[in-house]
């Protein structure tokens, strides 16, 4: 082994100590090999082995703290798998829930997750859990999947789990797995438009839809749209909710009124010409989003190209906090170097907000479109590559969904909420192919509880909608960027439509929907009872010890690191 000289024991030495430090980091011996800060306030490492996801939430309170896997579409906590901890008087106490509505969670019939430790420490309060990726419980519990997770964080400033007030958020995180595809900005070909709030008062009141509008800035073209990066103010980052790029082919009214200056949506209302095309949606934590490789959006001076963006801003203030001036957006990275296909937009749904159904209050309404075989039969000439999904209500809307059918039989659900937030509103990502003679339908349910006044279907933040923007390549013609429902008020017909050609059945227009899927689809599973509870024990051999035993098993380790550590040492001279 060498001689062992006075730098190198030291070295050695120092070593040594960093090791069982490193070792004694966590209180169970997992060494955690991610770490994000949710927001100033609320951190989370993470180690997946064996199955297991192991973290450490690391908080500022010394009340409880509740991590967990939110609805796997919106991200909301209706819809959630939850674990809360708290410490009182030094003794730690974790209980498994699950939420279906915004109200207190439930707690779990299968208590899944474990604690590892818990302590409390100079006002911070610091837990270990972990749990199976894929429990038994399939109706209270979310699997923990590759790539990125939908989750929610909370906490409150005492130990009785109660409402967290505004001390919670919600974001992605990818705990194992490959992340979402980024934009590599050492492109040279490379460059970038911003689209931001203009130094807006964020008002006094607890919620604010703040829009801003831009015709994009070009002389030439055309170019290619190819990724999505949030710019966020860090003084008002807090205060930031959400917020929805869109698109409009037409310079409308409502475009108009917020040109180059931001302004509140509900003094707007009543303009129509809502931009409703959809492009990009971010909340809290979410990372920019890149275009796959092989496609773009075209933008440019040719008719049908994207020219218009508007931008719309959900701020937060529940604690009415005057004085906040917010300049948070959007930096859209376009290239001059075209992509082998256009990417679009496809539109399903009641695309141009025509149903002309009035919604009582305190009332639920089901309602079902669908794009269907007669129609992807004449508009679909190749395949189309279907790489995003943005589905869209207002805040009556409750669950939507939409299926795929090819030759008679479901293929898939291609998107889904089961418990739908307006506040929790982003685009997810899938990979499937559209095909002529494919069906899509699509499904949104309503619930005007607490309404006082009838809802309607229009382009204002109080109305309803229903559409799922579908994200795909190659471009189709721009006259086909919608299928599904149009009703016409002349005729009082329910008409289905590819773009703005009706569907003809011997020269006859054919109503909406042509077929209607099963009934049973509408049945949520989340939040019943669950079934057979696991018999979860992990072996590691440090989980489940008290502080002090692992002091001593730790204590132990030591004390065999300085008998390796001497031996060699003894053995060098």
């Amino acid at each position: 082994l060498g001689q062992l000289n006075d730098s190198d024991t030291s070295e050695a030495m120092s070593r040594f100590i960093l090791l069982c430090l490193a070792i004694a980091a966590s209180a169970w011996g997992i060494v955690y090999t991610h770490e994000k800060q949710l927001n100033p306030s609320y951190g989370v490492e993470w180690a997946v082995q064996d199955e297991h996801i192991f973290l450490r939430l690391n908080v500022s309170t010394t009340g409880w703290i509740g991590f967990g896997i939110g609805e796997p579409t919106s991200g909301s906590m209706p819809g959630a798998d939850i674990v809360t901890v708290s410490v009182v008087d030094g003794v730690a106490t974790i209980t498994d829930r699950f939420a279906t509505d915004k109200v207190k969670p439930s707690v779990d019939t299968c208590q899944d997750w474990k604690l590892g430790s818990a302590q409390e420490s100079n006002g911070r309060t610091i837990a270990e859990v972990y749990r199976q990726l894929t429990t038994n419980d399939t109706t209270q519990d979310r699997p923990i999947l590759p790539g990125e997770n939908r989750v929610v964080f909370a906490y409150g400033s005492s130990d009785t789990f109660a409402y967290h007030q505004s001390n919670r958020g919600g974001t992605a995180l990818t705990f194992y797995g490959n992340p979402p595809p980024s934009i590599d900005t050492s492109d040279p070909d490379l460059d970038s438009w911003v689209i931001t709030s203009l130094e807006y008062e964020i008002p006094t009141k607890v919620t604010t839809y703040g829009g801003t509008s831009m015709v994009l800035p070009f002389n030439e073209g055309p170019f290619h749209i190819v990724g999505f990066e949030p710019i966020i103010n860090n003084a008002t980052a807090a205060r930031i909710h959400h917020f929805i790029l869109r698109f409009c082919t037409t310079p409308t009214p409502w475009f108009s009124y917020f040109l180059n200056e931001t302004g509140d949506h509900d003094v707007a209302a009543s303009i129509k010409g809502y931009c409703a095309g959809q492009l990009w949606a971010w909340a809290p934590g979410m990372a920019p989003y890149a275009v796959p490789e092989i496609a773009g959006f075209r933008v440019g001076p040719d008719a049908g190209d994207f020219q218009y963006l508007s931008l719309e801003v959900h701020y937060d203030n529940p604690n009415h906090v005057p004085g906040l001036i917010d300049s948070s957006g959007v930096r859209i990275y376009y290239t001059t170097d075209l992509r082998e296909h256009d990417a679009s937009v496809l539109t399903l749904g009641d695309a141009y907000v025509r149903n002309p159904i009035e919604m009582e209050p305190n009332t639920v309404y089901k309602f079902e479109y669908d794009c269907p075989e007669a129609a992807t039969s004449k508009f679909i000439q190749g395949d189309l590559n279907v790489f995003g999904s943005f589905l869209h209500m207002h805040a009556t809307g409750k669950q939507m969904w939409t299926t795929h059918w090819r030759n008679g039989s479901m293929v898939s659900t291609i998107n889904r909420i089961d418990f739908w937030d307006f506040g929790y509103q982003q685009t997810t990502t899938i990979d499937f192919v559209l095909k002529a003679g494919d069906r899509l339908n699509t499904h949104c349910i309503y619930n005007t509880k607490g309404r006082t006044d009838i809802t309607t279907f229009g382009m204002g933040s109080l109305d309803e909608m229903c559409m799922n923007f579908l994200t795909y390549y190659p471009r189709l013609p721009q006259q086909y960027d919608s299928c599904g429902y149009v009703f016409q008020p002349k005729t009082n017909m329910t008409l289905t439509t590819y773009g703005e050609t009706p569907v003809l059945n011997q020269g006859r227009p054919i109503t909406n929907p042509t077929q209607n899927d099963p009934v049973s689809l509408e049945a949520i599973s989340f939040g019943s009872a669950a079934g057979t509870c696991g018999d979860d024990t992990y072996t590691h051999a440090y989980v489940g010890l008290s502080p002090i035993d692992f002091l001593e098993n730790a204590g132990n380790l030591i004390s065999i690191g300085w008998i390796v550590f001497a031996s060699i040492a003894l053995f060098s001279l």
